[in-house]
């Protein structure tokens, strides 16, 4: 069996090692980040603490961590104040003052509590809570290297003074300009905080590309219509998205904090304890709505892949695009089962996830999707955009797929295409083609592991067809 798996749209010279990692590394790599957790380990990098500049140079590094944290300037690595923080609660970086005394994780919440410029509290909350989700984050406006920064996403600094664009020119003076970096990033302006990129094994700091999204932390109240302007002229069409913080728990040092994203997001979501009856199914598209995605893609799937690569407007619109393409064999007979498959919901049928098999497939109609995550069953929403079927006569090969939009209600905002078909070599191909963004405030908290599950059903559902068409 060939298999091209899930791929994701996405540097320093020391992270060539990972882009060869097979799938069960990648996602134990993604889910260590993802669920929250304070872990003491044997092996820490070092680092010694520059009051001066506010950040630690990093003088011995170990593990995968640095492909993703901290800027690179002139071949060292120097890390911000939250992200120095965040690495000694993992347990993973032990920090030296310029004395060599060790620093205690006392010292460095003081040095945070005590930092002018306010919201400093607030930042290590949300970077803590981004990269505990397996985000991959990067301060705006401050390249991860110094090599390839010009082809990196630039930011839009207020002003368009002299001093602003020497703030990236940072030959010479390293020390003094990543000073200034920093500093012009605390000052009370409308700016984005965080350039946030999904989890992508083969991240680069010298070619990051585009982020996924831009993040700014709203100081006390959402931003004003005139902060709103100068917030998205900097996003150069990136996605912008808005955090607020609310605290529950103040203790001395130590702040835990609930965040809220997105402000945009739908409230809506399905539910059922158990498994979802054939009435919690017609309740659940019932009240399920309309589209929850632009019109203007609807039905994009129908096109080919490279297509939907070259359409710059998913990609600036913030959707994730996935693909897998499965060779299950050759000749007519295993395209007409691999066609039975797909009619009778074969490639959905799990014991975590299912279609009422008696669906039809037909344009217009509206479905819902049955996964089981944790406890609860999620009931998601869709409609059949098209189906396009294609038989086998004189010079045109045969081909079965059907597109689905999702409707409100679902945690995910986008649309899928299962299809089957046969090459000029006969041989047969299962194809899962999908974008899609998170359409709640539960699916972008967990969008990392979203992405990991999409993969996982692209290898069971795989699976499934397979064994229908050998049965």
């Amino acid at each position: 069996m060939e298999l091209d798996g899930f791929s994701s749209t996405g540097d320093s010279d020391d992270e060539l090692f990972l882009q060869n990692a097979s799938d069960s590394e990648e996602e134990s790599h993604y889910l260590s980040d993802i669920i929250p957790k304070l872990q003491f380990r044997n092996v820490k990098s070092r680092a010694s603490w520059n009051d001066e500049m506010g950040m630690a140079e990093i003088t011995e590094k170990k593990g995968k961590m640095w492909i993703t944290t901290g800027i690179v300037r002139q071949g060292k690595t120097y890390c911000s104040i939250e992200e120095t923080l965040y690495l000694m609660e993992l347990g993973a970086l032990d920090v030296v003052d310029n004395g060599g005394k060790c620093i205690n994780l006392t010292d460095l919440y003081s040095k945070v509590a005590g930092r002018k410029g306010g919201c400093s509290w607030e930042l290590f909350e949300v970077y803590r809570h981004l990269k505990s989700l397996g985000y991959i984050v990067g301060w705006h406006g401050v390249p991860w290297s110094l090599k390839g920064a010009k082809s990196a996403h630039a930011p839009v600094f207020l002003g368009g003074t002299e001093e602003s664009k020497q703030l990236v020119d940072v030959d010479s003076q390293d020390e003094l300009s990543i000073n200034m970096l920093f500093s012009k990033m605390h000052i009370n302006e409308a700016r984005p905080d965080f350039e946030v990129y999904l989890p992508n094994s083969k991240f680069r700091k010298s070619s990051p590309g585009d982020p996924s999204f831009l993040l700014y932390l709203s100081r006390g109240n959402p931003p004003s219509g005139a902060e709103m302007d100068v917030l998205e002229r900097q996003c150069d069409g990136i996605p912008l998205k808005i955090c607020l913080v609310e605290y529950s728990i103040a203790a001395a040092l130590l702040l835990h904090s609930s965040l809220r994203f997105g402000l945009h997001y739908q409230k809506m979501f399905f539910l059922c304890w158990d498994r979802p009856s054939a009435q919690n199914r017609k309740d659940c598209i019932n009240k399920s709505g309309t589209f929850n995605y632009d019109s203007n893609y609807r039905g994009a799937t129908a096109k080919s892949l490279s297509s939907l690569k070259e359409d710059k407007g998913l990609s600036k619109e913030g959707f994730l695009l996935n693909h897998a393409r499965v060779l299950v064999g050759s000749g007519q007979e295993t395209f007409e089962k691999g066609k039975s498959a797909l009619r009778s919901w074969r490639h959905f049928r799990f014991n975590w996830a299912f279609v009422d098999p008696k669906t039809p497939i037909q344009k217009g109609l509206r479905f819902c999707v049955c996964v089981e995550e944790f406890f609860p069953w999620l009931m998601m929403p869709l409609e059949v955009m098209y189906v396009n079927e294609r038989s086998s006569a004189k010079n045109r090969l045969p081909s079965f797929g059907f597109g689905s939009g999702t409707l409100q209600g679902h945690l995910l905002a986008g649309e899928e295409r299962f299809s089957i078909e046969m090459d000029e070599k006969n041989q047969v191909w299962y194809e899962i083609v999908s974008f899609s963004q998170p359409a709640n405030i539960l699916s972008f908290v967990g969008y990392p592991y979203v992405v990991l599950r999409q993969k996982h059903f692209a290898r069971e559902s795989t699976r499934a067809v397979l064994k229908h068409i050998n049965s």
